[in-house]
Order: structure tokens, then sequence, then C-alpha cells
């Protein structure tokens, strides 16, 4: 069993709702949804959105539950409602609202090599757009191969399972805002604690997003604000100046 959670934060302007209509519909494709438990996040969605969510949970009321935001208060804090409630030795893999999946049974491929490989702490499924890659001409993007594994220091955090022993260890996701950089502060701060991560490349997702609206630019001018400080706070973290446990508050 998997702990799976995923945020919402759907309205008329951004227009969302076909994404999560998309990956809700491939979810319950390509996923056992009575083995695991799904969690919900509402961050102040559309009602075409919230009816969806409901939807979900009328169909699997035993597995699926709804966590509803009375504002938006990001996908870290989001996700972080998620986490609280997790078994200790529970797989928890958070999931952004824009994918789907092309594999059934990629959530227990994900379990598998969790267990299977003790010192991933964090565990990415790859998009193709990602950067990354084996023969990447700089280093910094470059990946190397290990058996299923592709080991990377920076794991993208659109499909992305935790080892319950990195969470064990750093507590809840880290966020400077209410979007962006919550993956690469994860990364840096399951590097500080010793373990490594890597993508699962045998699985691919595809990205519905094409990030040209105007909600898009606005994410991105959103997480430039913050570029410098998490820059800073990963250095700090993964050098030992900086406390790698974070406890969602």
């Amino acid at each position: 069993m998997a702990l799976l959670a995923m945020c919402f934060h759907d309205t008329k302007e951004n227009e969302r709702s076909q994404y999560s209509e998309k990956c809700l519909a491939s979810l319950v494709k390509t996923v056992n949804i009575p083995a695991h438990r799904i969690f919900l996040i509402d961050n102040q969605s559309c009602k075409k959105t919230k009816d969806m969510l409901i939807d979900m949970y009328l169909g699997y009321p035993s597995n699926v539950s709804i966590i509803g935001c009375k504002n938006n208060i990001g996908t870290a804090a989001g996700i972080n409602k998620a986490l609280i409630q997790r078994d200790k030795k529970e797989v928890c893999i958070k999931i952004d609202n824009d994918i789907i999946w092309r594999e059934k049974g990629w959530v227990d491929k994900m379990v598998s090599a969790i267990y299977a490989n003790k010192d991933i702490g964090v565990l990415g499924l790859k998009r193709d757009d990602v950067w990354q890659r084996p023969d990447h001409e700089n280093p910094a993007y470059r990946t190397t191969i290990e058996g299923e594994l592709e080991i990377c220091k920076d794991i993208m955090g659109t499909c992305t399972a935790f080892n319950p022993l990195l969470l064990d260890k750093v507590g809840f996701l880290q966020q400077p805002s209410v979007y962006g950089f919550d993956d690469v502060l994860m990364s840096a701060r399951s590097y500080a604690a010793g373990f490594r991560n890597a993508f699962l490349p045998s699985i691919k997702i595809v990205h519905l997003d094409p990030c040209t609206s105007e909600y898009s630019e606005w994410k991105r001018q959103e997480a430039g604000k913050y570029i410098g400080e998490v820059s800073k706070l990963c250095d700090l973290i993964v050098s030992g100046k900086a406390d790698y446990y974070y406890d969602g508050k």
C-alpha cells in the first residue's frame, strides 16, 4: 500500500480543470485504487474540479479522502496535510494534477524500487522535457544509470515517491511560497540526510500543460522571486550549515 497525494488549484481563469480531468481518469486506468490511499487536496478550486473530486471519492469512499482548504495554501502545505497521516512504513507519492501515465501498475513499481533500494530518498518519474540525462554535456545535469535507476541529485517533483525512512529524517515538504522549489529543496534535504535520489526511467509520464498561459507566466514570476533564496538555502543544507529537518510549520 502507498499513500498518493495530489493538490488542486483549478480556477475558471487558469482553466486547469481540463488537466485534472485527464489526470484523474489516467490515475483510475493505471492504478489499483483499492490497494492504496489517495488524498486529494483542494486548494480552493472551481466547482467543476470540486465535482470531479467528489465523484472520485464516491467511486472509492474507502480509499479516497478529500482535504478542503479555505484558501490556496500552496503545494507543499497541501501535500503536508496528507503526509501527516502517513503510516511509518508507507511510501508516499506526490503527484501534480497535470500529467497522465501510459503504464499500469506504476505505483507498485515505484514502491518496489524504493524497498529494493533503501538508500534512495526521492524517486521520480521522468517527463520528456526534463534536462537531466546520462549524456548531458553539462555535468550538473548528467545522470548515471545503475540497473533500473537513473541516479540524479535533483529530481523534478511532477510525480515523486518518498522513502518512508527519508520522511522520518527530514519531516515534511518545504516551500518559500505557494508555488515552486519544494522538489529542489527535498532533493537537497534528501542528499544531506545521507540518501541518494533517482529517476525510474522505464516509466514515462506525459506533462499536459504547455505552460503558455497567463497562469504559467505567473508561476514563473513567482518562482523567480525566490530562486536566490532557495539556491542559498540548498547550499547551506548540503554543507551541513542548515538543518535538513522541517516540521511543516
